[in-house]
């Protein structure tokens, strides 16, 4: 299974939690906590349930669960891969997988075939839209174009498409703020953060609960559905985008004034070229005479200001009368 789409709850209220990695007596404090109803509530898991915690041995009664569904992680890779003859002993001690190594060689198997049926991504129907889910990233900058690749025919494509929904930590190390089409928001999980973090639109929020005792859900944006930390502290997913559009408006705000600061002006005033910027004023009797007293002027803080590479005056002229 690939993708799985889940209509709008019209009855309750969607949460995203964050990497679980075997605390799951962690989570369900977390949902008693915050008044889950598993009537008419929906928990959705952005993978790596497995691990490094002391419950993964309920991997299975949890993803049996019927108001609970997850994406595969790498984790879960590793548990799948693992009596198959496909994962170094080693590399799966070394990644918390202990508590499978001991298991009987039927229960590995029965854990690889449960977890092996777990969609590699989710999508959502919310009030404000679709909202996407996999564990890692997407690839690419289009929903329906990635989902288009895990569904393809051409077995490279779905390899290539899998191993981004997986394990790609591009988009987290480039600090990539470019929007995801086709959804409102896509939530993902494997990269370590200290609290959420909104990217665009592609939402982080591996918080490392199964380490600081503070999983993460995040609400899909229902005016009830909030997102709670144990410390109570929660956001909306409108909230966290919200967040990031308040970020970027305020960087675009503070670059602006900063290029407005450093930039000088050139103007011809009484058949003489004027050019005056951070309170200095400087004529010539050409436009790049006058930007060169200026520019003698102003050496230090201009070399600086510009990485010591001098600006051609020309750039300066536009919108000026001359």
């Amino acid at each position: 299974m690939t993708l799985t789409h889940f209509p709008l709850n019209t009855q309750g209220r969607d949460f995203a939690v964050g990497d679980i990695h075997g605390c799951f007596n962690r989570l369900q404090s977390l949902l008693d906590e915050m008044g889950f109803d598993p009537a008419k509530d929906r928990l959705f898991s952005v993978g790596d349930m497995v691990d490094r915690g002391p419950d993964s041995d309920q991997v299975l009664d949890w993803i049996s669960r019927p108001w609970f569904f997850p994406v595969r992680g790498n984790h879960e890779d590793f548990a799948i891969r693992w009596p198959n003859g496909h994962m170094q002993k080693g590399d799966y001690l070394g990644n918390g997988g202990a508590w499978n190594l001991g298991n009987p060689v039927e229960v590995q198997k029965e854990i690889a075939a449960g977890l092996k049926f777990l969609p590699l991504a989710i999508e959502v129907e919310t009030e404000g839209g679709l909202v996407g889910i996999v564990h890692a990233d997407i690839y690419g900058y289009d929903w329906r174009g990635f989902t288009d690749m895990l569904q393809s025919r051409s077995k490279a494509e779905a390899e290539e498409a899998e191993e981004h929904a997986i394990w790609s930590r591009r988009r987290f190390d480039y600090h990539d703020k470019s929007l995801v089409t086709g959804v409102r928001a896509v939530v993902v999980g494997h990269n370590p953060v200290d609290q959420v973090l909104a990217l665009g639109n592609t939402i982080h929020i591996d918080t490392m609960g199964w380490h600081r005792g503070a999983l993460h859900a995040a609400g899909s944006g229902n005016p009830e559905a909030v997102g709670w930390r144990m410390n109570r502290q929660g956001m909306t997913i409108d909230d966290l985008l919200r967040r990031e559009r308040e970020q970027q408006i305020g960087k675009a705000d503070r670059d602006r004034m900063l290029r407005d600061w450093m930039k000088p002006h050139i103007k011809r005033l009484s058949g003489t070229w004027v050019c005056v910027g951070r309170g200095v004023k400087a004529t010539g009797f050409s436009p790049s005479a006058a930007y060169s007293v200026w520019l003698v002027q102003q050496e230090r803080q201009v070399n600086y200001a510009l990485q010591a590479r001098p600006i051609p005056a020309r750039q300066f002229l536009e919108g000026w009368q001359c």
